[in-house]
């Protein structure tokens, strides 16, 4: 019994793979197309259009949002504790 075992071929390991169709190209990019397609003009600030309005806007917005949530969140618990 033990030489039928012995004779026998060895038994191949089967090896699982993920495999794709395409492979994946260097750079992450497609061509000559950049990383991020607005990256030249993404940090341009001298040049955008009305920045001290938009900057002071969101600068003053900010400020008074986060001002107002605090306050707006102490008036509700003494809502509920006056209760």
């Amino acid at each position: 019994m033990r030489r039928l075992a012995a004779s026998a071929p060895a038994r191949r390991v089967a090896t699982r793979s993920f495999q794709t169709g395409t492979k994946p190209k260097a750079s992450g990019g497609y061509g000559d197309e950049p990383a991020y397609l607005h990256a030249e003009h993404m940090y341009d600030l001298p040049s955008m259009k009305n920045r001290k309005l938009k900057m002071g806007l969101l600068v003053f917005g900010g400020l008074g949002f986060g001002i107002a949530v605090p306050l707006f969140a102490v008036a509700v618990q003494q809502q509920k504790a006056k209760g």
